[in-house]
């Protein structure tokens, strides 16, 4: 898995930070929400989303044991975007 975070992951972060609908949120949905929110760009959002995402706790796969860094949902049963650790 890769050290870098995924641009789809990082989209998938922002729909969920900014709880907008995961069906009808498309890449300029996001940009907006972003800026309007952050006064951010989508590129920005990622840059940062990726520095962050090495600050928060390793978690080792279930299924295939494997380490991940990752953010998680509110109620901590699944990640939204991750990388290898």
């Amino acid at each position: 898995m890769s050290k870098k975070l995924d641009w789809v992951d990082a989209e998938e972060l922002a729909v969920a930070m900014m709880a907008l609908d995961e069906e009808t949120a498309d890449s300029d949905t996001i940009e907006q929400a972003l800026a309007d929110n952050f006064d951010i760009s989508f590129e920005q959002f990622h840059k940062i989303a990726e520095q962050l995402i090495k600050f928060t706790p390793v978690q080792v796969s279930p299924l295939t044991e494997a380490k991940y860094c990752g953010f998680v949902d509110v109620t901590g049963t699944y990640f939204i975007a991750k990388v290898g650790a």
